[in-house]
């Protein structure tokens, strides 16, 4: 479960990246990593209610419920983001960003004339966009041509980087830690001397969820607005 939620949760970060400017991240970031951590805290809440109420079997019973509706979801809202660009915009992955070349390149999309309406421009034309049955397919044709078993390899290489190796070790013991602290706050809150039950084992968790959203709207409101003031210090860039 660790290894599939952790997969999912990391597509999801990454499809905001695909789709949205480095400024316009962080409040959906923000609102994404609020759901991912304070909002289990709310689930907890939940789930010390329904064990109390109708006993423990039924948070499995909710659980497939809710897992149903989730895939019938993803597989209807969720489209695949990955798209083919011009290799001049990935600045965020190659060392020579070449700025100037990218500059020209947006400054003749600005100023396209009656030659390159005629198709005759080297610019390679924007496909139109897909409808909504159309993004339904299962297959969507090819994204890459790497080698698979470079594909395979490619995360394990990539946490030889350092940035990427203390995002993996920071992510790990947020998780581990709100996890642990769960279990460990129900097992000695049912004992002696407090003997609390489902329900107020739950309410343990209005503390954190309160403070994760706290922090979240805090989060929210102020990275993306930094993210312009730094770039602004930095000439643009």
């Amino acid at each position: 479960m660790g290894l599939s939620t952790s997969a999912f949760e990391s597509l999801i970060i990454a499809s905001v990246g695909d789709m949205f400017f480095v400024h316009q991240r962080g409040i959906r970031v923000a609102f994404i990593t609020f759901i991912l951590n304070a909002a289990s805290s709310l689930a907890s809440i939940i789930c010390g209610q329904i064990t109390n109420s109708l006993g423990w079997i039924w948070l499995f019973h909710f659980l497939q419920i809710f897992t149903v509706i989730q895939f019938i979801l993803m597989f209807l809202f969720c489209p695949e983001t990955t798209y083919i660009r011009d290799a001049a915009y990935d600045i965020d992955q190659i060392q020579d960003e070449n700025f100037e070349k990218l500059a020209e390149k947006e400054h003749r999309h600005e100023t396209v004339d009656e030659i390159s309406r005629t198709n005759t421009s080297t610019s390679a034309p924007v496909p139109k966009k897909k409808t909504f049955v159309q993004e339904l397919a299962l297959y969507t044709g090819i994204y890459t041509n790497d080698n698979v078993i470079k594909m395979l390899l490619g995360p394990f290489v990539t946490l030889l980087n350092i940035g990427a190796g203390w995002s993996c070790i920071c992510s790990g013991l947020l998780c581990a830690w709100y996890v642990t602290s769960g279990i460990t706050q129900a097992g000695i809150f049912a004992a002696p001397p407090w003997n609390y039950n489902a329900s107020q084992i739950g309410y343990l968790s209005v503390g954190p969820f309160v403070g994760g959203a706290i922090g979240s709207i805090l989060i929210a409101a102020t990275s993306d607005p930094a993210a312009k003031w730094l770039t602004n210090l930095n000439k643009g860039t």
